[in-house]
């Protein structure tokens, strides 16, 4: 819960904080504000012998009607249109081909569908029981902080944009009105 609460705190100020966000490359501000979130974590005293992870989502609308998401484990992003619940992110699951080939090559395992046996998602913020080997950069670590990042363009028929964590929403049709 500690994590999840300083990356609540922290996150998007760390995503308005970088350069690329006051050129507009917003793509780039959402991943840099991700791994600068997961490397301030690292050092605060909650991480001190803790082992502790959470996932993330953001979203930047812009005054362009674009939206960005990015996601970083198996929190969503669900947008409602014209009466359809769109699913905007992926879970990052160990079982993904691309995540488990990042895993094995890292010098991880995947087994009963977790990393290592333990953690059930392939992207986190914290856990870094995980991304400990120096050599790697953090995208090539067992568990990675990178975010995907997805753009969007806004319609007249989106109604609402609803961001979760994990046990909230299992899928878009989750979300109904």
């Amino acid at each position: 819960p500690d994590v999840a609460k300083y990356c609540g705190q922290h996150l998007y100020k760390n995503v308005f904080a970088d350069a690329a966000f006051s050129e507009n490359d917003f793509k780039t501000a959402i991943r840099n504000g991700f791994l600068e979130t997961d490397r301030a974590l690292h050092q605060e005293p909650i991480c001190d012998g803790v082992s502790s992870g959470s996932t993330a989502i953001t979203a930047t609308i812009t005054n362009k009607n674009t939206l960005y998401v990015g996601n970083a484990g198996d929190s969503r992003a669900v947008l409602g249109r014209d009466g359809t619940a769109i699913d905007l992110s992926i879970d990052h699951k160990p079982s993904n081909t691309e995540e488990s080939r990042r895993i094995l090559f890292a010098g991880g395992f995947v087994e009963f569908g977790r990393v290592n046996g333990l953690l059930a998602v392939s992207r986190a913020l914290g856990d870094y029981s995980f991304k400990s080997i120096d050599i790697l950069d953090p995208e090539e670590q067992v568990v990675t902080a990178i975010p995907d990042v997805t753009e969007y363009k806004l319609t007249d028929k989106d109604e609402f944009l609803v961001l979760a964590c994990d046990g909230m929403v299992y899928d878009e049709q989750d979300i109904q009105w």
